[in-house]
């Protein structure tokens, strides 16, 4: 019960955006759908988001090394992420869903996805195997 409450709660936290408005994006388009996908930009680059979050994940003591976790979240038309939702959680391992979901809830700004030459709200899928 605790592990679930902390989960919740962290989710919850990492739902509202800089202004703590809740960001339930139910009007997006899958990656697939997109002429345009989102781009992470780091330092006047383009930046790979699964690698970016890899890199910038702590090792805890606790954590279990093999574990995955998959979860996708909603990045807005101003380039923020929003909505994120747990795919699939390691069973055995609350601390690497945790850590997973407090670095892609402080993801830097992306370049928004777009769809017919406009802006849209797009879900993009990450997914991290913990080794270090």
């Amino acid at each position: 019960m605790i592990r679930k409450t902390i989960l919740f709660i962290t989710i919850l936290i990492c739902s509202l955006d800089l202004n703590g408005q809740y960001l339930l994006n139910t009007d997006f388009y899958e990656s697939d759908e997109l002429d345009i996908q989102p781009k992470l930009i780091v330092n006047d680059s383009v930046v790979d988001v699964n690698k970016f979050v890899f890199h910038n994940l702590r090792w805890i003591d606790g954590m279990n090394e093999g574990e995955r976790v998959f979860l996708s979240c909603i990045v807005d038309t101003n380039g923020h992420v929003g909505t994120i939702e747990l795919l699939k959680i390691p069973e055995m391992c609350d601390l690497c869903t945790i850590e997973t979901v407090r670095v892609v809830s402080s993801l830097p700004q992306f370049i928004p996805g777009y769809k017919n030459g406009r802006k849209v709200n797009a879900k993009i899928t990450i997914w991290i195997r913990f080794g270090f």
